[in-house]
């Protein structure tokens, strides 16, 4: 019984590592990919949030680490017109594909917009910590598009260099 039972913890161990590089590598490949070989991984947006009443106009800053096991660390800045001050926002970045990777919050210093916020859907993500899907539909040279498959918004940033 002692033998099967480390047999068992070895197998676990044994593929779970696997699995971990495995993660590892396609996220490495798929980075390359979508990244390109930006070397300074900072990105910068206009957002324009159009309504009945007028335009809502929003700064986004975000500098994306790399951390250990290939992992990214995403720290972002949002300005707007709806509320004063900057919002900051920490997420784990996971390429699951050339198309598709995923966003998951982990820390976020939230300044409440006023009521008149339009982007309902938007608004509502951005304060609970979840993961949070994309495809990209546009990458050519700088600029990079992506839709939101949670909230179907469609973001593009470009890359500074």
């Amino acid at each position: 019984m002692k033998r099967a039972i480390k047999l068992f913890i070895i197998s676990y161990i044994t593929i779970a590592f696997i699995l971990l590089c495995t993660i590892r590598h396609f996220n490495n490949h798929y980075s390359e990919a979508i990244l390109g070989d930006n070397v300074n991984h900072t990105i910068y947006s206009k957002k324009y949030v159009y309504h009945p009443n007028g335009i809502d106009r929003y700064k986004y800053m975000s500098t994306m680490s790399e951390m250990f096991l290939g992992l990214y660390d995403v720290e972002s800045s949002l300005s707007g017109t709806s509320f004063s001050g900057v919002s900051h926002k920490t997420s784990s970045l996971l390429f699951l594909n050339k198309d598709i990777f995923s966003m998951k919050s982990k820390q976020q210093d939230h300044l409440g917009l006023d009521d008149n916020e339009h982007d309902f859907s938007e608004a509502h993500a951005s304060n609970h910590i979840h993961e949070e899907f994309y495809q990209i539909v546009y990458n050519q040279g700088d600029i990079l598009c992506s839709s939101s498959i949670t909230t179907d918004s469609v973001q593009c940033f470009k890359f500074i260099n």
